[in-house]
This record gives structure tokens, C-alpha cells and sequence, in this order.
């Protein structure tokens, strides 16, 4: 299948959680300006922000949960309403370039986990290339600390349109619905904003699928993290 194919059949699933209305729609409105318009599914689930998302474009399908279930329940929600055959994971808060599907898509078919560089909101900076995976057995919620997996950022540029990475980071996540679903979809146990990354990707470790990280080289997508 070739990655024209592909294009035809690609789901954008964007998760909201009390996201600033104007950048919430900024975030669509470059998402429908870099993305073919055939065949495009865009799903916005809104989870639970206290005033209920809206005025967005017709194409967009909105589904809202009245009470929060967490970002990696939220995503899974929206996977599995999606009818394309790649999926596409995004945060609410985005930038993008306007060739970055182009360079995404054509790892995709391979089977590969792919995520985008973490970039600034401005795409000026990049802050991290993928992830290691760190133990934590300590409990401090000042310092952002629980005890189990948690990343450290590569910060160090891999030199390579898109790399091997222990864990994929960025707020820009695509694979094949194949590949989704070999894996068992985001897990529906977490019930916080986060954890999703880690877990998808110790999945994917041990299940065999590449996690592939875009480098600057080929700047792909951006999230502000904030």
C-alpha cells in the first residue's frame, strides 16, 4: 500500500482538556491547511473542560465526555471511533509545517510507532529527540515524582530524518490501525493527563513495532508541552 493510500484513509484524533478556545481552533485550522481534504477524519474529544468545546469547523466531530477519563482513555476513545486506517494522536495544542504529514507517512507502512521532535509552540526550539525510560521509587508530588516509569528527553540531535527511540514523545503520535491494534490501543486503566507515553511505548518495546522519532532535520510537528 503506498502512502498516497494511506493519505486517503487517515484519522486526526485530537484530545482537549480545558484548551484555550482560540488555540484549540489555531490547532485545527493548521491541521485542515497542511492535511488533504479527501477522506480526512478530524474527532476533537473534549474531556470534560468545564465549558464545553465548540464553534469549530463542520467537519470536525466533537464528543464529549461530561466527567474527565484521563488522556490515554480519552485517546483510546477516540481510536476507536476513528474510521481510517492510520491514526493520528494529537495534543489540542499544536503547530505544524506543511510538508510534516509527507515525512510521517512514509514510515508508516513499515509499521513503525512515529512521533513527531518536541518542539516549542513557535517550532524555533527543539526540545528533545524521543525519550529513555527512568525508574522512580520515590513519591514527591512537588518535584513531579510517583514511582515508577518516567523519561528523560534526548536532547542530543540524531543526525537522521527519523530514528530509533526507547520511548516516542511529542504530542504528535501516528501508526497503523494494524499496528494499533496489535499493540492493544492506549490503556484503558490510567485516569490522569499522562503516563500514555511510557506505557504505549513499553508496549511497542516488547511487542517489536519501531518507535521512530523525527529528528530536526525534517521537522515534522510541533506541541508547546505547556
Amino acid at each position: 500500500m503506498s502512502i498516497r493510500d494511506f493519505e486517503a484513509m487517515t484519522s486526526f484524533i485530537i484530545t482537549a482538556r480545558q484548551e484555550a478556545p482560540e488555540i484549540l481552533r489555531r490547532t485545527i485550522d493548521e491541521l485542515r491547511a497542511t492535511t488533504p481534504g479527501n477522506d480526512r477524519q478530524i474527532l476533537v474529544i473534549d474531556d470534560g473542560t468545564l465549558a464545553p468545546v465548540s464553534a469549530l469547523p463542520s467537519e470536525v466531530c466533537v464528543v464529549r465526555n461530561e466527567e474527565s477519563i484521563g488522556v490515554s482513555r480519552a485517546r483510546r476513545q477516540g481510536c476507536a471511533l476513528a474510521e481510517g486506517n492510520v491514526l493520528v494522536c494529537l495534543d489540542a495544542h499544536m503547530t505544524f509545517d506543511g510538508d510534516w504529514l509527507d515525512h510521517m507517512l512514509a514510515h508508516v507502512d513499515a509499521g513503525a510507532l512515529l512521533c513527531s521532535a518536541f518542539w516549542d509552540y513557535e517550532r524555533s526550539t527543539c526540545h528533545g529527540f524521543g525519550a529513555d525510560f527512568e525508574w522512580s521509587g520515590e513519591r514527591n508530588y512537588c518535584e513531579q515524582l510517583v514511582p515508577g516509569f518516567r523519561l528523560r528527553h534526548r536532547v542530543r540531535h540524531p543526525r537522521s530524518a527519523a530514528v530509533d527511540v526507547p520511548m516516542v514523545i511529542g504530542a504528535c503520535y501516528m501508526l497503523s490501525r494494524s499496528t494499533y491494534e496489535s499493540l492493544g490501543g492506549f490503556s484503558p486503566l490510567f485516569r490522569v493527563w499522562g503516563a500514555d507515553e511510557q506505557d504505549l511505548s513499553a508496549r511497542a518495546w516488547i511487542a517489536g513495532p519501531d518507535l521512530l522519532q523525527a529528528s530536526r532535520k525534517k521537522r515534522i510537528a510541533a506541541g508547546s508541552g505547556q
